[in-house]
């Protein structure tokens, strides 16, 4: 088990090294779903919703086999991602990126946070790219808002 906030490193070779720990394939990755509908602001849960859109697409960009667990807006919980890979390389260095949306410190200067949550989102709204997780775009999209503002935020 992977909790990809608890990623504090920026040295591949220990993600790597991490990802062998576990031993066997599928890797199980968490990411956790920080906002909880009736607690968190409509805009908070956009975010977060965006965010685990991104981050399941990455995560099936890098896998020969990819699943995920959906968590409702009413929950409160980690979101569960399977992914198997022959590159285990390319998987560390996607949780290395992905880790940086979730507590770790980028050693860049040029990171700038959701700046690629939101491109792919403006990608799937304008079919460039088909999501793997579906069900998060829905709930991102109910929780933007409908007014022409809010979507331009994303874009």
């Amino acid at each position: 088990m992977i909790e990809i906030q608890e990623i504090r490193t920026t040295n591949i070779q220990k993600i790597v090294d991490m990802l062998l720990e576990q031993g066997s394939q599928p890797f199980e990755i968490y990411v956790p779903k920080s906002t909880q509908m009736g607690f968190s602001e409509q805009s908070a849960i956009a975010d977060d919703y965006a965010l685990l859109a991104y981050a399941g697409q990455r995560l099936k960009d890098v896998s020969d086999e990819f699943s995920y667990g959906y968590v409702s807006p009413s929950e409160h919980r980690n979101v569960l991602y399977r992914v198997k890979t022959n590159n285990i390389i390319k998987l560390a260095e996607t949780l290395l990126e992905l880790s940086y949306d979730f507590n770790n410190e980028s050693d860049s200067d040029e990171y700038i946070p959701f700046e690629d949550v939101y491109s792919f989102i403006s990608k799937v709204q304008s079919s460039e790219i088909t999501p793997v997780c579906p069900d998060f775009i829905e709930d991102f999209e109910t929780f933007v808002g409908n007014s022409d503002e809010d979507l331009e935020l994303i874009r």
